[in-house]
Protein backbone atom coordinates (compact mmCIF):
# COMPACT_ATOMS: atom_id res chain seq x y z
CA UNK A 1 0.00 0.00 0.00
CA UNK A 2 1.24 3.43 -1.00
CA UNK A 3 1.66 5.93 2.24
CA UNK A 4 2.21 8.99 0.17
CA UNK A 5 1.08 11.02 -2.27
CA UNK A 6 3.23 13.56 -4.27
CA UNK A 7 0.62 15.77 -6.33
CA UNK A 8 2.60 17.72 -9.53
CA UNK A 9 0.62 20.18 -12.32
CA UNK A 10 1.16 17.99 -15.28
CA UNK A 11 4.15 16.37 -17.01
CA UNK A 12 6.55 18.38 -18.96
CA UNK A 13 7.11 18.37 -22.49
CA UNK A 14 10.91 17.10 -21.72
CA UNK A 15 9.62 14.68 -19.58
CA UNK A 16 7.38 13.28 -22.38
CA UNK A 17 10.02 13.75 -24.70
CA UNK A 18 12.05 11.56 -22.60
CA UNK A 19 9.44 9.27 -21.83
CA UNK A 20 10.20 9.48 -17.94
CA UNK A 21 7.89 9.84 -15.38
CA UNK A 22 7.97 10.66 -11.61
CA UNK A 23 8.89 7.21 -10.97
CA UNK A 24 11.88 6.83 -13.13
CA UNK A 25 13.93 9.28 -10.72
CA UNK A 26 14.45 11.66 -13.75
CA UNK A 27 14.63 15.52 -14.31
CA UNK A 28 13.23 16.99 -11.15
CA UNK A 29 12.19 13.90 -9.74
CA UNK A 30 15.58 13.04 -9.26
CA UNK A 31 15.69 16.26 -6.63
CA UNK A 32 12.80 15.03 -5.16
CA UNK A 33 13.92 11.23 -4.58
CA UNK A 34 17.11 12.78 -2.86
CA UNK A 35 14.97 15.25 -0.46
CA UNK A 36 12.24 12.67 0.37
CA UNK A 37 14.70 8.99 0.51
CA UNK A 38 16.86 11.78 3.19
CA UNK A 39 13.69 11.71 5.38
CA UNK A 40 13.59 8.17 5.56
CA UNK A 41 10.71 7.65 3.04
CA UNK A 42 10.96 4.58 0.68
CA UNK A 43 10.35 5.60 -3.22
CA UNK A 44 8.21 2.48 -3.60
CA UNK A 45 5.89 3.84 -0.37
CA UNK A 46 5.33 6.94 -3.04
CA UNK A 47 2.87 7.31 -5.59
CA UNK A 48 2.56 10.35 -7.90
CA UNK A 49 -0.42 12.13 -10.11
CA UNK A 50 -0.62 15.40 -11.48
CA UNK A 51 -3.23 17.68 -10.67
CA UNK A 52 -3.90 18.92 -14.75
CA UNK A 53 -3.79 15.36 -15.76
CA UNK A 54 -5.05 12.81 -13.74
CA UNK A 55 -9.02 12.80 -11.98
CA UNK A 56 -9.35 14.75 -9.11
CA UNK A 57 -11.07 11.94 -7.40
CA UNK A 58 -7.83 9.69 -7.80
CA UNK A 59 -6.44 12.48 -5.61
CA UNK A 60 -9.19 13.09 -3.30
CA UNK A 61 -9.83 8.77 -2.63
CA UNK A 62 -6.40 8.04 -1.67
CA UNK A 63 -5.76 6.88 1.77
CA UNK A 64 -2.75 8.42 2.71
CA UNK A 65 -0.92 11.84 3.06
CA UNK A 66 -1.13 13.90 -0.24
CA UNK A 67 1.27 16.35 -0.69
CA UNK A 68 1.49 19.29 -3.23
CA UNK A 69 4.07 20.00 -5.27
CA UNK A 70 4.14 24.23 -5.44
CA UNK A 71 1.67 27.18 -5.29
CA UNK A 72 -0.53 25.89 -8.43
CA UNK A 73 -1.19 22.58 -7.18
CA UNK A 74 -1.95 23.82 -3.83
CA UNK A 75 -4.47 26.31 -4.96
CA UNK A 76 -6.22 23.25 -6.43
CA UNK A 77 -6.53 21.03 -3.58
CA UNK A 78 -7.97 23.88 -1.71
CA UNK A 79 -10.29 24.29 -4.29
CA UNK A 80 -11.11 20.53 -3.98
CA UNK A 81 -11.10 20.80 -0.47
CA UNK A 82 -8.48 17.83 -0.58
CA UNK A 83 -6.61 17.74 2.65
CA UNK A 84 -2.60 17.77 1.62
CA UNK A 85 0.91 19.00 2.83
CA UNK A 86 2.79 21.65 0.73
CA UNK A 87 6.35 21.21 -0.71
CA UNK A 88 7.71 23.80 -2.79
CA UNK A 89 8.21 21.95 -6.66
CA UNK A 90 11.67 20.22 -7.03
CA UNK A 91 12.13 22.41 -10.27
CA UNK A 92 11.92 25.45 -8.18
CA UNK A 93 13.89 28.32 -8.93
CA UNK A 94 16.09 30.33 -6.71
CA UNK A 95 18.18 29.12 -3.99
CA UNK A 96 16.00 26.49 -2.57
CA UNK A 97 17.16 24.59 -6.27
CA UNK A 98 19.75 23.64 -4.91
CA UNK A 99 19.92 20.05 -3.27
CA UNK A 100 20.94 20.41 0.25
CA UNK A 101 18.47 23.32 0.58
CA UNK A 102 15.66 21.76 -1.09
CA UNK A 103 16.39 18.69 1.19
CA UNK A 104 16.32 21.60 4.06
CA UNK A 105 13.23 22.83 2.79
CA UNK A 106 11.35 19.26 2.02
CA UNK A 107 12.07 17.98 5.99
CA UNK A 108 11.32 21.38 7.38
CA UNK A 109 7.83 20.90 5.55
CA UNK A 110 7.06 17.24 5.97
CA UNK A 111 9.52 16.22 8.57
CA UNK A 112 6.58 15.44 10.82
CA UNK A 113 5.03 13.12 8.85
CA UNK A 114 7.31 10.04 9.19
CA UNK A 115 8.31 10.84 13.02
CA UNK A 116 6.57 8.04 13.91
CA UNK A 117 8.38 4.52 13.52
CA UNK A 118 5.09 2.93 13.56
CA UNK A 119 5.00 2.61 9.83
CA UNK A 120 6.40 -0.43 9.90
CA UNK A 121 4.52 -2.37 12.39
CA UNK A 122 1.04 -1.12 10.61
CA UNK A 123 -0.27 -1.18 7.26
CA UNK A 124 -2.35 2.29 7.30
CA UNK A 125 -0.66 6.18 7.82
CA UNK A 126 -3.76 6.56 9.39
CA UNK A 127 -3.11 4.74 12.47
CA UNK A 128 -0.26 6.87 13.13
CA UNK A 129 -1.16 10.64 12.70
CA UNK A 130 -4.29 12.43 12.84
CA UNK A 131 -5.06 15.54 10.58
CA UNK A 132 -5.05 18.57 12.52
CA UNK A 133 -7.11 21.40 11.21
CA UNK A 134 -6.05 24.05 13.49
CA UNK A 135 -2.63 23.51 11.94
CA UNK A 136 -3.42 22.58 8.85
CA UNK A 137 -0.91 19.02 9.08
CA UNK A 138 -0.76 15.50 9.89
CA UNK A 139 0.41 15.67 13.56
CA UNK A 140 1.59 12.84 15.56
CA UNK A 141 -1.43 11.36 17.39
CA UNK A 142 -0.82 11.92 21.00
CA UNK A 143 -1.13 8.74 23.18
CA UNK A 144 -3.82 9.21 26.16
CA UNK A 145 -4.05 7.65 29.31
CA UNK A 146 -7.06 5.70 29.94
CA UNK A 147 -8.35 6.04 33.29
CA UNK A 148 -8.52 3.63 35.79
Amino acid sequence: MKKYLFVGEERSERAKQMNVTWVSKRLCAGHLSKAVEALGINWDECEFLNVFEDDIRDIRGFKGVVIAMGRKVERELKKAEIRHEFIYHPATRGTVRNIENYKAHVKQQIGHIVACDHSQKTSSYASCFDWCPECEKHVLKKEVAMPE
